[in-house]
């Protein structure tokens, strides 16, 4: 009994469920459920359970696609705190195990394991990942590339072709070209051969999967057999054969394709002759799910082989492997069939396929000796076409410097010659030769024919080619005496030039781009990319392929990402003497940028000017420094007393590509003396557009202007001074918020400078320079949260300032946050006549009450925060106010004669005021105490202090609260928003308590999480019979850190089990009344639980500080209960003691417990029955997924997804596992994905016997 609790066999045409009864003592009833006939490699999904409260197992078993099927045992297991799952094995040597593999085994002993309906299942099953059928992808094995010839008697060409992802393909082929060479021919000889196992028997199912022979019947035959199984016990056909003739065509060149579709139950031969076509078809033909192929090629093990060639053979797997005749296309070709046409049938050489291209940028400098490329090829026969292509790229600039451009007659690109010690102009040394010429490309060609070393083409570029992607592609035909140059420049359409030649027949050619030709002329000065030079497929010339080539190879982006460098980041001074402020190389990397622009502000100071101040450079860089080259006021801007007063802008402009244009090309800004004030000067250029644009942004009006048809050099890197250049004194003044930008984006026509990043630094400028400086200027702010405790010694903060002269003003502010329970607890509450705040004396050494000692002081009263100030003139020494709120600013103007203070709460737009007409005693002395005992003569504020300000400088004085206002939008306001939600999961799963268990306890709240307006405590619980105890702690939530039982904050929230009232749910609160300590430390309601308590139900407790309000609630199986406390007030916690199941002083909860969680927090709080959120904060989704209801909310144990492999031999199990309880079990349960396969793991020929 017990040794079938829930057990499985496959039997011959059905599963064979069994379970036991202890009822009637029967260890073994049974259930039958039957399986289609054909379950080869059939996905099968079984779940079978038991549920104790129910007295029933279920089986349920889905078939692939079709509907699940169930059988019902109604039974009585026994009692059991321990169950054993094993799957798979051979059940300890009692039987053959089960052939094949599971997945996605899932066990279980929790509740929820067990499935009673069909419908439930079937959403379980929808969440599943269906084990893959096979192998859907496609998975190509090239068994002979190219060619090669074979005897009959070679030894096989074998290959072991399945990795591990491959397995059971639903698909496979073999395909290949042939070319048969007669001989004495024996009656079969094989030409491939791909069977299920090794060794080969050649007569078992599999042996002959997909085969075939050339043979000698039918006066000459291609013989393809297959096979085929017709039951699950071995039975089959080995040998499913049919023939083609071949009639004498296999002397030639024929392809022939033999493949098997598993879904179709269909094998397709194909046979391409050179002059026609066969195919034929094995129908309603099953193969057994492989997991390995053994592919012979050219022969077998068992028979002479293919005598003759063999070519582009291949064995593919997986979806798409198969095909029906007559498309064997495919874009990798992976059944060989158009790279064998062109081969074997077609001429290779009408094909252009140059060899992969170079995507390096390679950059290549007029004065280099050493070439870019330089490459040679051998070959064993003369060669037939060769060619070679690039783009390139001419920089005036890059990578060297030419001052005076492109002058001399001739640059050279590149050569292909058949010398590898070329010289330079001898027959062979100019095969393929191109140089760049004045106004041209000059393409040369030799011709062995005329005896002419040097045939000449010339093709005209654009006047204007600096930085012009140009791709030039450059070949030669034997075959059609022919050589084809082509040259495209940027965008437009190609331009062919052709040579009607004869070259030498060669078996070697050297290859050069770039270098300066053995130093015989200046190199080619700029970049090449995509580089490509082949001798096989090499030649074109039409166009629409070289386009059609060039789709893949285009020309580089001349797109440059924005780049900003920031040049000065703040205000500075300088004097027009000093050296330059910033000087900045900027670039480089081959970026070569179309836009690029210098922008900031400046401020001039008058001074003994000289004729020019330079402000900015902008130039490309080169060493050393000069003022004459293209190039060297690229964008510069100087401060002239021309013209009464000029600022004047520079930049150039190219004209040709031979150096000529203008070095200087001016315009000017008469300033009329605005530049004394803030002024933002930006000067941009585009190279698309070929203009400059300049705009200066004066304190009250602007200017702008434009440069149109200026022509820069393209240049990766920049060299920048600001403030000065080196031929020129410098700005006199003030510089602020200098940038450069090159890049997309770094040019603006148009005067809008509202990037979102602010690149220009337009917005900055504007908003700190031109901004009027405010009357108020208070201390700096210190934004620290100050922790003041009513205890302590130490002030927050004291300091002090001294003057040499009398002070005119002082002050201070801060925000203040009064609190009970933080950072000392305060058990009897403000109870004291007197909290010391804060003071400002004017002795280092100060007393208490003698003339000013208190300048400026506040006290909290009761009630009441209590300013005094003192006056030497009427000798009054401490007058006093009574106001409230808690930000406070107080201060002194010994000018008006007065001391203000102010103090605002919270939010409210209301500022209270108190004024003082007073006069203080002269001082140049102040020292300013925050917070501490006030050298122990009061207790201390207890709260906290931020956003602390003091000073004794002219701007402190605060005389108006629109002042004050003014000041404190430039603050953080402490006292808006809350702490955002936050959950702590108490408990995460089910548990078992007994009444004198440990509590669960935690410390919640983290420094960034104090003083929540919002908490709450729920979680689920399930009482379990017992003697009960008049009081037991169900949870406690606590302020105290010390465990007590009688101040306010000790019964936070709180729950105990009682007996009295038949039994109730006790639910504490508690509440102060005032902030001296007085309250009800135990505010509490009852819920009657009329034995609804064993089952298990949902307890929800919150506090909502701005609702004053607590809120019970209690979900029961069928009904509800809820309990509201009004007009509860909550000390401000900066932490909880939570105990969980039980506290400190009573016994615990004795049954179950799950799912528990604190809240604090927006959100926390709910005071109505709705508990949804999204991450279910409150745990009731969790517990009515996973307790209440476990037929509806089933959920197995998470499946194992791994795919298990099954042989009927093996000893031991694939999955083995244990459970163990302290109770007995109420339900259990398992399932998986499992799927029968005849040739997996270990292949059974009679299975079953």
């Amino acid at each position: 009994m017990g040794d079938r609790m829930l057990a499985v066999w496959q039997g011959q045409g059905y599963y064979h469920f069994t379970t036991c009864n202890k009822v009637d003592n029967n260890p073994n009833y049974i259930k039958n459920i039957n399986y289609p006939e054909d379950i080869e490699g059939l996905w099968t999904y079984l779940y079978y359970s038991y549920s104790d409260d129910k007295n029933r197992a279920v089986g349920h078993i889905k078939y692939g696609n079709d509907d699940i099927q169930s059988i019902r045992h109604d039974v009585n297991h026994p009692e059991t705190k321990y169950v054993r799952f094993v799957l798979g094995g051979n059940d300890e040597g009692r039987y053959p195990g089960f052939n094949g593999v599971f997945s996605q085994i899932t066990f279980s002993t929790k509740e929820g394991a067990f499935i009673d309906t069909a419908d439930l299942l079937k959403g379980f099953i929808s969440k599943l990942t269906k084990p893959s059928q096979g192998f859907n992808d496609l998975a190509n094995y090239k068994l002979i590339e190219d060619s090669l010839t074979r005897t009959s008697d070679d030894k096989p060409l074998t290959k072991i072709i399945g990795k591990e992802t491959e397995r059971f393909p639903a698909e496979y082929s073999f395909s290949g070209w042939f070319k048969w060479q007669p001989l004495a021919q024996q009656p079969w000889h094989n030409i491939f051969r791909v069977q299920l196992k090794t060794p080969s028997t050649d007569s078992v199912l599999g042996d002959r999967t997909l085969s075939a022979w050339v043979g000698t019947a039918e006066g000459g035959i291609i013989h393809l057999p297959t096979y085929t199984y017709v039951n699950m016990n071995g039975a089959g056909n080995a040998n499913v054969w049919k023939n083609i003739q071949h009639k004498n065509r296999i002397t030639s060149w024929f392809f022939l394709y033999f493949g098997y579709s598993k879904d179709q139950q269909l094998a397709q031969a194909y046979i391409k002759w050179t002059d026609g076509e066969d195919q034929l078809s094995h129908e309603k033909v099953n193969h057994y799910l492989a997991t390995q192929f053994y592919v012979f090629t050219g022969r077998d093990d068992h028979y002479p082989g293919f005598n003759g060639k063999l070519g582009e053979v291949n064995f593919n797997i997986g979806k798409g492997a198969f095909r029906k005749p007559t498309d064997y296309s495919h874009d990798k070709d992976i059944f060989g069939f158009k790279s064998g046409t062109d081969k074997f049938i077609k001429k290779p050489s009408d094909e252009f396929k140059p060899a992969d291209a170079n995507k390096n940028i390679l950059e290549n400098a007029s004065s280099q000796d050493k070439p870019v490329v330089d490459k040679d090829v051998n070959a064993e026969k003369p060669l037939e076409q060769y060619g070679y292509g690039f783009w390139l790229r001419y920089l005036t600039k890059y990578p060297d410097q030419l001052p005076n451009g492109k002058n001399q007659p001739w640059y050279f690109v590149s050569r292909l010659t058949n010398q590898q010690n070329y010289d330079n102009i001898r027959m062979g040394d100019r095969v393929l030769a191109i140089w760049q010429g004045q106004g041209y490309y000059h393409f040369t060609t030799c011709n062995s024919a005329t005896n002419n070393p040097n045939m000449i083409i010339n093709n005209n570029f654009p006047d204007d080619i600096e930085g012009l992607w140009t791709y030039i592609y450059y070949s030669y035909n034997a075959e059609q005496n022919k050589a084809v140059g082509f040259i495209k420049y940027g965008n437009t359409d190609f331009q062919r030039i052709v040579h009607e030649t004869t070259h030498s027949l060669t078996k070697y050619l050297r290859f050069i781009v770039g270098g300066n030709d053995a130093k015989r002329y200046p190199g080619f000065n700029g970049l090449f990319t995509s580089v490509t030079f082949s001798t096989e497929s090499a030649f074109v010339s039409d166009a629409d392929k070289l386009n059609a080539y060039l789709l893949k190879n285009q020309a580089p982006s001349v797109a440059v990402p924005l780049q900003t460098t920031e040049l000065i980041k703040d205000q500075i001074s300088r004097d027009k003497d000093e050296k330059p402020s910033t000087i900045q190389s900027i670039g480089s990397n081959n970026k070569f940028p179309l836009e690029y622009a210098l922008s900031g502000w400046f401020r001039w100071k008058p001074t003994a000017q000289a004729p020019w101040h330079n402000v900015f450079r902008v130039q490309i860089k080169k060493t050393p420094f000069t003022d004459s080259w293209l190039g060297d006021r690229t964008l510069t801007c100087w401060v002239g007393t021309a013209e009464g007063g000029i600022l004047h802008f520079p930049t150039y402009t190219y004209t040709n590509m031979n150096g000529g244009g203008n070095n200087n090309f001016y315009k000017n800004i008469q300033y009329k003396n605005r530049i004394n004030e803030w002024f933002f000067i930006y000067y941009g250029y585009s190279k698309v557009e070929a203009t400059a644009q300049i705009y200066v942004k004066w304190f009250d009006s602007e200017d702008s202007m434009s440069y149109d048809k200026i022509n820069h050099y393209l240049t990766p890197e920049f060299q920048v001074w600001v403030g000065r250049d080196e031929a020129y004194v410098g700005l006199n003044g003030r510089i602020a918020y200098v940038n450069f930008n090159a890049g997309e984006g770094a040019y603006v026509k148009n005067s809008k400078f509202d990037h979102p990043q602010d690149i220009f630094k337009y917005n900055v400028g504007q908003a700190k320079l031109f901004e009027k400086q405010q009357e108020v200027k208070p201390g700096q702010v210190n934004k620290d949260q100050l922790l003041s405790a009513t205890s302590q010694d130490k002030p927050v903060i004291d300091q002090n300032v001294k003057s040499d002269n009398n002070l005119e003003e002082y002050g201070y502010g801060f925000w203040l946050r009064y609190l009970t329970a933080f950072p000392e607890r305060m058990l009897g509450g403000k109870n004291q006549p007197w909290y010391f705040v804060a003071r400002i004396a004017n002795q280092e050494n100060y007393d208490n009450i003698r003339m000013g000692d208190r300048l400026l002081a506040i006290w909290q009263g009761q009630g009441y925060y209590h300013y005094t100030t003192c006056n030497a003139v009427n000798e009054n020494a401490n007058l006093i106010l009574k106001v409230f709120w808690t930000y406070i600013y107080y201060s002194y103007s010994e000018a008006k004669s007065r001391a203000i203070g102010f103090i605002k709460y919270g939010s409210e737009d209301t500022i209270k005021a108190i004024r003082h007409d007073v006069t203080h005693p002269d001082t140049k002395y102040v020292r300013f105490i925050l917070g501490g005992n006030d050298a122990k003569r009061y207790p201390g504020f207890n709260g906290i202090f931020t956003q602390v300000t003091f000073d004794a400088v002219k701007g402190v004085f605060i005389d108006t609260a629109d002042q004050l206002k003014g000041y404190m939008n430039k603050l953080e306001n402490p006292t808006i928003g809350q702490v955002d939600l936050q959950t702590y999961r108490l408990v995460t799963n089910e548990q078992y308590r007994e009444k004198t268990n440990d509590p669960l306890f935690n410390a919640i709240g983290k420094d960034n999480e104090r003083f929540p307006l919002e908490y709450s405590i729920s979680g689920w619980f399930k009482w379990q019979q017992a003697p009960q105890d008049a009081w037991q702690n169900m949870f406690r939530v606590s302020l105290n850190e010390k465990p007590s039982d009688q101040y306010l904050g000790d019964r936070t929230m709180a729950a105990w089990v009682g007996t009295s009232e038949g039994g109730i749910i006790h639910l504490p609160t508690y509440t102060y009344a005032n902030m001296n300590g007085g309250g009800n430390a135990n505010v509490w309601k009852n819920i009657q639980h009329k034995d609804r308590h064993t089952k298990w139900f949902f307890v929800y407790f919150g506090y909502s500080k701005a609702q004053a309000k607590a809120y019970s609630y209690i979900k029961w199986q069928a009904d509800d209960d809820f309990l509201n406390y009004d007009n509860t007030n909550h000390y401000y916690a900066p932490n909880f003691q939570v105990f969980f199941g039980r506290d400190k002083f009573y016994t615990g909860w004795n049954g179950k417990i799950a799912f528990a969680q604190f809240n604090l927090g927006k959100g926390a709080f709910r005071s109505a029955k709705d508990f949804t959120h999204p991450n279910d904060a409150f745990g009731i989704g969790a517990g009515i997924d996973k307790l209440r209801k476990p037929d509806t909310g089933f959920k197995p144990a998470d499946s194992d997804p791994a795919v298990k492999e099954n042989a009927f031999n093996q000893d031991k199990p694939i999955h083995d596992k244990n459970a163990n309880s302290e109770n007995p079990f109420d339900e259990y349960g398992y399932g998986f994905w499992m799927r029968f396969l005849t040739a997996y793991s270990i292949e059974i020929k009679q299975w079953q016997e």
